[in-house]
């Protein structure tokens, strides 16, 4: 299942909307009062206001393509500072030699090679991302939502070195489930905690799933006939 599309909230949202289209050169898709939308290859990444008196922040992954990487970095190096993973490890993403930078939130992003062919129906960039490939879940009980989606989604779990992580792929996407208050970069910056996403997934099916009573939406988008598909709205 591959990431469409991923909704996430923040509360500095022009400093973002700045740094993802003049910084990382993304395509700016869409912008409306209280939200903003990016290309990122075939993925779509999404920006709303977050709720009063909080100050969200993530983990997420842009797959990059392998035969452009070094050079990607070495440009994007030039631009902002680029970063190590805590001793704890981010699992297979770390280990391919992926880089990680954050944005003025202090999300935490990391570029990763992939050796996958470029989808055709990517929109360019300057950074040569494909997708959205990988993304950070908080949850109170890392190995009871391994299970939920092992079942629900078919991805399958490895074990990390951190023994409080558990990581979950599938042939185009990982997801990094990790507790709540730990930090992912060794210079420190926000501890892990649950904040709203929303997620569209291509899949064979329409349906639209909440990950117990997080506040986590995963819509699955039957996109086998359909050209175009827009994130879902949790009802």
């Amino acid at each position: 299942m591959t990431i469409l599309g991923l909704q996430l909230s923040t509360h500095l949202l022009d400093e973002l909307k700045a740094f993802y289209v003049d910084t990382l050169t993304l395509p700016l898709a869409e912008e409306r009062e209280g939200s903003f939308a990016v290309e990122a290859g075939t993925s779509k990444l999404v920006f709303e206001v977050a709720e009063p008196d909080t100050r969200p922040s993530y983990y997420f992954g842009f797959h990059v393509s392998q035969n452009h990487f070094d050079s990607v970095t070495r440009r994007l190096s030039q631009r902002l500072p680029l970063h190590q993973p805590s001793g704890d490890g981010l699992g297979k993403s770390a280990s391919r030699n992926a880089v990680f930078c954050s944005d003025p939130a202090q999300n935490v992003i990391a570029l990763i090679p992939s050796a996958a062919p470029r989808d055709l129906q990517a929109v360019a960039n300057q950074l040569e991302i494909d997708r959205v490939g990988e993304l950070g879940l908080v949850v109170e009980d890392v190995q009871n939502m391994r299970q939920q989606l092992e079942t629900r989604l078919g991805f399958t779990s490895y074990p990390m070195t951190s023994g409080t992580r558990v990581e979950l792929r599938n042939a185009t996407t990982t997801f990094i489930l990790m507790p709540p208050g730990e930090t992912i970069l060794q210079n420190g910056g926000p501890k892990t905690a649950i904040y709203p996403i929303i997620m569209t997934l291509a899949g064979n099916i329409n349906a639209v799933d909440r990950l117990d009573d997080y506040p986590y939406f995963i819509h699955i988008a039957d996109i086998s006939d359909v050209p175009g598909v827009q994130l879902a709205t949790p009802v």
